[in-house]
């Protein structure tokens, strides 16, 4: 009868050490967790941002570029224009 109590009484405490331990882990892994998770929002954070910067570049880029074609189509209106020639009047 007494081995009985005491086989129950030290399941009961091995038991409850082992969810205390359990509990002290899942906790250690939240707090590491939430460590991780703010490194990747201020890493997510500076990459939006560059990628941010890369797009304004591009958009200048895209702007000179266009500027440029508009100004090598007019010229070549111009060369074609003068190439084929307005058409000839009539004589009265």
């Amino acid at each position: 009868m007494m081995d009985a109590n005491i086989f129950q009484i030290v399941a009961v405490l091995a038991l409850l050490g082992f969810m205390w331990t359990l509990h002290r882990e899942v906790s250690n892994l939240h707090k590491d967790v939430r460590k991780d998770m703010a490194g990747l929002r201020q890493e997510f954070g500076k990459d939006i941002g560059d990628v941010r910067k890369d797009m304004a570049d591009m958009r200048q880029e895209f702007g000179r570029d266009t500027a440029d074609l508009r100004e090598r189509m007019a010229r070549m209106e111009g060369l074609l224009a003068g190439f084929v020639g307005r058409p000839q009047e009539s004589q009265p």
